[in-house]
């Protein structure tokens, strides 16, 4: 059970683009109060390209509008939640208020897809330089029975001490992951 997502504020509509390869998907939304939401699905070396346009930012840095039609509009994605991080502080949407959250629900005991996203998260993360402040990268655990905050806190800086670890008691997480997509 894996997914990624980047999410400006959490809650509103998922719109899928259809990219060059297969699987390849950014959903977008708008959040009420909050600002527009954005999923990726899958993280690939074009999603900081992808990431660089939904900003507004072109090849030449210059800014720019994106006339993107996006299918199917209207499917929900992302909704209100009360989880804590690493370092046991409580988290809520208003805590990501004006910064994309760039999401992935894993689990620190996976062996394999989990480490390798949180190391590209970290890569994407690096390369957007200046940009990454506007940019919240974000852990939400599927395993929450195991994966407690001192758990996060030691796990996630083997990656980037950016990244922002999310755990919570089974059915929120079970509620979150439901409303990012998650199966």
């Amino acid at each position: 059970m894996h997914s990624r997502a980047i999410t400006k504020g959490w809650g509103g509509t998922m719109t899928t683009f259809k990219g060059n390869q297969i699987g390849r998907r950014i959903a977008l939304g708008s959040v009420v109060g909050l600002g527009v939401a954005m999923a990726f699905v899958i993280i690939d070396p074009d999603a900081l390209d992808a990431l660089a346009h939904l900003l507004g930012w072109n090849h030449h840095g210059k800014l720019t509008t994106t006339t993107d039609s996006a299918i199917p509009p209207g499917a929900p994605i992302g909704g209100q939640f009360t989880l804590t991080n690493q370092f046991n502080r409580t988290m809520t949407p208003a805590s990501f208020h004006g910064r994309w959250m760039l999401v992935y629900f894993g689990y620190t005991r996976c062996p394999d897809e989990c480490p390798l996203t949180l190391e590209k998260m970290a890569i994407m993360m690096n390369s957007l330089g200046k940009l990454a402040k506007h940019v919240a990268p974000v852990f939400i655990t599927v395993d929450p029975t195991h994966d407690t905050p001192a758990v996060l806190r030691t796990y996630l800086p083997k990656f980037s001490d950016t990244i922002i670890g999310l755990t919570g008691k089974v059915p929120e997480i079970a509620k979150v992951a439901k409303e990012g997509g998650v199966t």
